[in-house]
C-alpha cells in the first residue's frame, strides 16, 4: 500500500474544512489517500487541535510536531467583520498567511490557500467578460484586500504554493455542523426577501472540496478560479434551493439588499483553466438532488 500523504486543513471545523476532510477521509483508492489532521480556533471540535494562526511560534511548532506534506488555509474572516475589525482580518488572513509561508519554506510542505472572488471590484453589466487567473487584482473592502495580499505571500512559495480563488458556497454538512447560507435558509420561515443586486457563480461546497482534492492529485501549482456555472444572485440561488426549505413559502427579489459592507456588484469567473485539468461543476439543481438522496437531515 502506497504512503498516505499527510495533509492539514487549517480551519477544519468551518463550512469549508469540514466538508473537505469528509472529502478527504472519502478517498479510499491506495494510490490517492490521505492522512487528514484538522485544526480549529473559535469553533471546537472532537479530534481537532486548537491552533491560533495569528501565533507565528504556534504555527512553527505545529509544523515541527505534525511534519504535514500539505497545508490547507480555510480558516479566515467574513467579510463584514473585516470591515469591523480591519486588524484582526490583517492578522488571521495576512500574517496567518505569512506565518505559513515561513514554516513551510522551511519544511518543503506544500501550502494552498483559500481566497475569494472579491479580491476583485465587479463588473456593472454581466456582458462584460469574466475575471480569469490573470485579472489583476483590484479589491474595494477590507476582505478583497487582505486576500489579495495574503495571496501574494503564498505565491512566494513559487511551484510549492497553490491559490484557489472560490466564489460564494451553499451546501450542507449535516446538523450541528455549519452550513453556511443554507444552514441560514433553513431557520428562516413564511415571505422572505433576497437581494439581486449582485450576481456571481455561487458554487456547491462538496465541487469546492473535490477541485482542491483534484488540484493536489495533480500537483498542480499556482492561481486556480473555483466558480459554479451560472451567475446567480442571492434570490435566484434561493429560489433554486426552496426543496430544501420546506418553511419558506414566498420569496421576494429585492435590489435594495446588499449586505452590510461595501460589495462587488457582478463576479462573473471564468474556470477554463481548472477546467482543462477535467474538474467540473454541478449545477444548483444538480446539487439540490444530491443533497437530497444522500446528506439532508
Amino acid at each position: 500500500m502506497a504512503a498516505l500523504t499527510k495533509v492539514a486543513i487549517i480551519g477544519a471545523s468551518g463550512f469549508l474544512g469540514t466538508k473537505l476532510i469528509k472529502k478527504l477521509d472519502y478517498r479510499l483508492d491506495s494510490a490517492s489517500s490521505y492522512e487528514v489532521i484538522g485544526t480549529y480556533y473559535n469553533n471546537p471540535k472532537e479530534g481537532m487541535l486548537d491552533l491560533d494562526i495569528q501565533n507565528e511560534r504556534a504555527v512553527t511548532n505545529f509544523m515541527k510536531e505534525y511534519n504535514p506534506e500539505v497545508v490547507v488555509i480555510s480558516a479566515t474572516i467574513q467579510g463584514a467583520k473585516c470591515e469591523e475589525d480591519p486588524d484582526l482580518a490583517e492578522r488571521v488572513i495576512i500574517n496567518g498567511a505569512k506565518n505559513f509561508v515561513r514554516a513551510c519554506s522551511s519544511s518543503g510542505s506544500k501550502l494552498i490557500f483559500t481566497s475569494t472572488d472579491y479580491i476583485w471590484p465587479g463588473k456593472e453589466s454581466l456582458e462584460e467578460s469574466p475575471y480569469t487567473e490573470d485579472s489583476p487584482p483590484n479589491p474595494i473592502n477590507v476582505y478583497g484586500y487582505c486576500k489579495t495580499l495574503a495571496e501574494e505571500e503564498v505565491l512566494k512559495l513559487g511551484s510549492n504554493s497553490l491559490v484557489v480563488r472560490l466564489s460564494s458556497m451553499y451546501g450542507w454538512n449535516g446538523n450541528k455542523e455549519r452550513n453556511s447560507f443554507l444552514g441560514f435558509l433553513k431557520s428562516l420561515k413564511g415571505e422572505i426577501k433576497m437581494g439581486t443586486y449582485q450576481r456571481k457563480h455561487e458554487v456547491w461546497v462538496d465541487d469546492v472540496s473535490l477541485a482542491i482534492i483534484g488540484l493536489l492529485t495533480a500537483n498542480a501549482s499556482g492561481v486556480y478560479n473555483i466558480a459554479g456555472p451560472e451567475m446567480l444572485s442571492k434570490y435566484d440561488l434561493t429560489q433554486r434551493l426552496l426543496k430544501l426549505c420546506p418553511n419558506i413559502t414566498r420569496v421576494i427579489p429585492d435590489s435594495n439588499i446588499r449586505g452590510s459592507f461595501n460589495i462587488p456588484k457582478n463576479l462573473p469567473m471564468s474556470t477554463a483553466k481548472i477546467e482543462s485539468l477535467g474538474i467540473t461543476f454541478s449545477s444548483v439543481e444538480e446539487a439540490v438532488e444530491h443533497i437530497l438522496r444522500q446528506t439532508f437531515r
